[in-house]
């Protein structure tokens, strides 16, 4: 790797990420100098322009190192022939281009916030991977709802994924499409734990195949029930039950969905269509009497970005249970977790009726994030860390 480097000058790459300004700014806290290239939307492993865009750009200047939100396998291949540091953080889920062979290429130093897929690499000999819990950038949330007022009872922020790769699927047997849906409810009623990759046995798998084509080719080494439960369950999963939750609290309660689909229906919820994500956004979670987070299925145990949106915000929230939650926040004191459908329920009530606690917790949350989990912070653990592996 190159060394005595004059300037703290590092490239980030530009994929139109919502938060990417604020990483930009918590770089710059740090005392770095941030230039950016801008990501083509081409294929993740194979894309000539893009390569040959960024090898030009780290001849053109030395850089401690290239950094991106999520991993693209392409940057991870270039850093290794120029001999560049490669820092990825990653929030997506499912995020497939980690199951890329490039992974295992000594430039990367991966970020993940999800501990349990921390795990899973670190057992296919993956060493050089961290996790690390997402974050907010309160000092910028905090000027955009500063007169902001409670006004709505319940919200929810996100896509219901109601056109998901499932839904797609032209045609299964009965016997085949009864075992898929018999799984995926069952775990739509448990949090915390995602075992539809599991109940996906090697004979299960031959079935599926003979009418299902997917592949993602040799350079990936992910395995078929991985894959299918990621790219055509999970998401399935989660609108269902996204799509039940907002259904039976719109019968006794103002429900508002914030989503991209404008035309979606689901009983008595106000569908209010897309929303931006820098300025309307916060705004609403600060006005909102509740907000929900309701994680996507692929998630294992990590806490989503919208809590960190949320609690940033100086929202109170109510999200279902993930494991990584403790080491994070207190329940009761930070947010508010529920354990089903029916403990989300009576805490729904409960707080509608108790607004003193929803401000002492939401207020709780908002301090916290500000203090302990903010980008400034996240980036100062990002470069301590590849600085001790120097």
């Amino acid at each position: 790797m190159r060394s005595n480097i004059e300037l703290k000058k590092a490239l980030i790459i530009d994929w139109d990420s919502a938060i990417f300004a604020d990483i930009i700014d918590a770089f710059k806290v740090h005392g770095y100098e941030m230039e950016a290239v801008k990501w083509d939307n081409g294929d993740y492993e194979d894309n000539p322009h893009f390569s040959n865009k960024l090898k030009r750009k780290l001849k053109e200047c030395k850089y401690e190192f290239v950094f991106s939100f999520n991993y693209f396998p392409i940057v991870s291949k270039v850093c290794m022939e120029e001999r560049e540091k490669y820092i990825s953080w990653v929030y997506d889920s499912p995020h497939i281009t980690l199951y890329s062979k490039t992974i295992f290429n000594e430039c990367n130093h991966v970020f993940h916030f999800d501990s349990v897929t921390v795990e899973e690499f670190r057992g296919y000999g993956v060493s050089h991977i961290e996790y690390l819990p997402l974050a907010a950038n309160s000092e910028r949330l905090s000027r955009i709802w500063k007169d902001s007022a409670s006004e709505k009872e319940i919200t929810f922020v996100g896509s219901l994924y109601e056109e998901n790769l499932y839904r797609q699927i032209a045609y299964l047997p009965e016997y085949l499409k009864g075992y898929l849906e018999g799984i995926m409810k069952a775990q739509q009623s448990v949090y915390g734990y995602n075992f539809l990759t599991e109940m996906l046995s090697s004979g299960v798998m031959t079935e599926i195949k003979k009418y299902v084509k997917f592949t993602l080719g040799e350079q990936f080494f992910i395995e078929d029930n991985k894959l299918f439960s990621e790219m055509f369950l999970g998401k399935e999963v989660t609108y269902c039950e996204r799509k039940e939750i907002l259904e039976k609290l719109s019968e006794s309660y103002q429900v508002d969905l914030y989503t991209y689909n404008s035309n979606l229906k689901i009983g008595k919820v106000r569908n209010r269509g897309y929303i931006n994500y820098m300025d309307e956004m916060p705004r609403v979670f600060k006005e909102s009497k509740i907000n929900l987070n309701i994680s996507l299925k692929t998630i294992q145990t990590g806490i989503p970005l919208r809590v960190f949106d949320v609690l940033g915000a100086g929202g109170f929230l109510i999200t279902n249970y993930q494991s990584d939650l403790l080491g994070v926040f207190e329940p009761g004191q930070d947010l508010v977790v529920y354990e089903d459908p029916e403990d989300l329920r009576n805490k729904v009530e409960f707080y509608l009726k108790n607004p003193e606690e929803r401000e002492r917790i939401a207020r709780n949350g908002y301090k916290k994030v500000k203090e302990y989990h903010s980008y400034k912070v996240r980036i100062g653990t990002i470069l301590e860390n590849i600085r001790e592996k120097d």
